[in-house]
């Protein structure tokens, strides 16, 4: 941009300064190419009294028209070729920034005076010269705008993989079939009042109905299987139906019927109303409702079948969809480095991934500061606004909760690419599950260092109302800090907040009858519909505390298992003695391990009170026992996902679980 200095001895015509000037507040004004090329055409040909002007802009592939005025030969996008526009009648071209490489070109017609003056030249220079910026950052949020749509685009992609996913799920379900054979009959004929029903033993009824309350068809079933596939109520024999669906101005009735081997089945029937105005239903009509209605119990009994069968194998379709979407998100996820989220935090390199999405590190632009990012990760079969509530509310318990053990979460929020994210502190160093693999086994000391501050931290996090709800060795970080190690409790995305704010509705974010949380750590009072409150996390540390002192976790599921085994065992089966696992634990020790891990909450320590009979291990010194091999059966149950089946079955490889309380 030119100085004043330049402007005064450039063009000493205060007019024409005070012209340059307020362009240049019109130019850097706008961030739209298209505004910004209109208004200095204007300019341009309001100084210089031209009809005719062309504007062209560089693009990858060269200079190309912009805006073109009085010459229709010259379009938008067309490549700007010299000859052709000096062939047009644009006598005067001039190089938009940098001659040799120009971020643009200006052509116009001759002035009416014949020439271009070496004053209107000076200010044409200096107007371009300010013009070359705006057009460069303009041109710079048009690329940021189509990375944004681009990414976007890509979040789109994968929204509309999962909504494939779900609709092999259940289509067609009955419901539908039933809607829209009521809709086409009632638009059909113009009728206001109409009912549907449908049936299947073992499955349940479907009704629709506007206008009139029918009687249960079931009790006329021996009736409709031998009516004709149409017929007028008027034309009923006479008895309780024909009487009721009178009264309900019922005019016209189909049943719903297949025919098997063991005779003819009876799922129901339609009523339809008087037509609009009174008219007749014709033959005709009593042919077509026919074939429709015949048509729908197919389908009714398609997706019937469908259901059933889909009830068998929606545990393989969601185990294929998962990986689907697990697949998916890598991909987009490794596409996010470099990226910058809402101007303010740029993804320099994934670093993990895992649970609710993945972790990049990234750069806080305005503070220069190393960051994490976590960026959400879709789970198939759940619906995206509940998924994006609990990615939000794990910002949201980590704030309240102010402790030194616990990550710091500096931003929440969804960027304007619908992507959501946490901003935390960048922690360095490992997990406890890393610690576990590395080490298989602990000291009580160094047992101490770890868990003391997970209960001092969990203390105040009870305190403040919230319960993590998902203690576990990979939500505890064992982070290389300037003064040493510093135990960190991350994860919080399925925290319950017990307070009246949030408590009453955060269990609905998991569905109905369901709750988050990992097999090998749940607590048993989360498995039988009771109230839960910190003693959960407790119950969680107590397991810890027998995995890292014993070697193995006290509840397991061997080969040919499922998780359903584990469950039982947290609800009914006392833990094998701590002592026969490692036969070098004194009492003292283990008695603290089975207050932690108590059925009744009440038996059990709370957080601090836990922390503090976790100091006498410092003055424990015990040797470490040798540990044979640890078979695949004896390690902990990934987390996965889970409806509420009437019979538990095992899923595979999905990154949470939603387990059915027990009742």
């Amino acid at each position: 941009m030119l100085n004043s200095q330049f402007l005064m001895s450039q063009l000493p015509d205060a007019s024409q300064l005070e012209a340059l000037l307020e362009s240049a507040q019109l130019l850097h004004a706008s961030l739209n190419l298209e505004e910004l090329l209109r208004h200095l055409l204007r300019v341009v040909m309001g100084r210089f009294l031209v009809g005719r002007a062309l504007l062209a802009v560089a693009e990858d592939d060269g200079l190309r028209v912009a805006l073109a005025r009085g010459l229709n030969s010259f379009a938008p996008g067309m490549r700007f070729v010299e000859a052709e526009v000096q062939a047009a009648g644009i006598e005067h071209l001039v190089p938009i920034g940098d001659p040799d490489n120009p971020i643009g070109m200006l052509g116009i017609s001759l002035p009416p005076h014949g020439a271009v003056t070496p004053q209107d030249q000076q200010f044409l220079s200096a107007l371009l010269g300010i013009a070359a910026g705006s057009i460069s950052n303009a041109k710079a949020h048009r690329e940021t705008r189509r990375l944004n749509e681009q990414l976007n685009q890509k979040v789109q992609d994968l929204q509309a993989l999962l909504d494939f996913v779900r609709g092999l799920t259940g289509a067609p379900e009955p419901d539908d079939v039933v809607r829209l054979l009521a809709l086409t009959l009632a638009g059909r004929w113009t009728v206001s009042r109409y009912a549907v029903v449908a049936w299947k033993d073992g499955q349940l009824g479907v009704l629709r109905q506007k206008g009139m309350k029918v009687v249960n068809f079931l009790n006329f079933a021996d009736l409709l299987a031998g009516l004709p596939e149409a017929i007028p109520v008027a034309g009923l024999p006479a008895g309780a139906l024909k009487e009721h669906l009178s009264d309900q101005q019922g005019v016209l009735l189909f049943p719903l019927r297949v025919t098997s081997t063991a005779g003819v089945c009876v799922r129901g029937a339609v009523v339809l109303g008087p037509r609009l105005g009174g008219m007749d239903y014709s033959p005709s009509d009593l042919e077509f409702g026919a074939g429709m209605t015949a048509q729908a119990t197919v389908a009714l009994e398609n997706a019937w079948y469908v259901r059933e069968t889909m009830a068998r194998q929606k545990q393989h379709i969601m185990e294929a969809a998962q990986k689907q979407t697990d697949l998916v998100f890598s991909i987009l996820a490794d596409t996010l480095a470099g990226m910058v989220l809402d101007d303010k935090y740029q993804l320099v390199q994934k670093i993990d991934s895992g649970g609710f999405g993945a972790i990049y590190q990234g750069i806080h632009l305005a503070l220069n500061r190393p960051v994490a990012v976590k960026v959400f990760r879709p789970t198939a079969f759940h619906t995206t606004p509940e998924e994006l509530e609990r990615f939000w509310r794990e910002g949201v318990a980590a704030c309240r909760v102010q402790h030194p053990n616990s990550v710091l979460v500096i931003d929440s929020a969804i960027a304007r690419s619908g992507i959501a994210y946490l901003v935390m502190e960048l922690l360095n160093g490992h997990s406890l599950a890393e610690e576990i693999r590395r080490q298989r086994i602990l000291t009580p000391r160094r047992c101490a260092e770890i868990l003391l501050p997970v209960c001092d931290m969990l203390a105040t996090a009870h305190e403040a109302g919230i319960v993590h709800r998902d203690i576990k060795p990979d939500n505890i970080f064992l982070h290389s800090g300037e003064t040493g190690e510093v135990v960190k409790v991350v994860d919080f995305g399925i925290a319950k907040l017990m307070d009246d704010a949030y408590g009453e509705n955060f269990e609905a974010l998991t569905a109905t009858g369901c709750f988050v949380g990992t097999p090998s750590y749940v607590a048993p009072e989360r498995l039988s519909r009771s109230a839960y409150d910190g003693k959960a996390d407790v119950y969680s540390i107590g397991i810890m505390l027998y995995q890292l002192l014993c070697g193995r976790l006290p509840f397991v599921a061997f080969p040919g298992e499922t998780v359903l085994s584990i469950l039982l065992q947290h609800l009914h089966n006392s833990p094998p003695a701590p002592a026969e696992v490692n036969p070098y634990l004194p009492a003292s020790i283990v008695e603290v391990i089975m207050r932690a891990l108590e059925k009744d909450p009440a038996d059990r320590p709370t957080a601090r009170e836990l922390g503090g009979l976790l100091e006498q291990f410092f003055q424990i010194d015990i040797p470490l026992p040798e540990l044979p091999d640890v078979a695949e059966a004896t390690q902990e149950v990934p987390t996965r996902t889970m409806k509420r089946p009437k019979i538990l079955e095992t899923q595979a490889a999905t990154d949470e679980l939603a387990l059915p309380e027990a009742g």
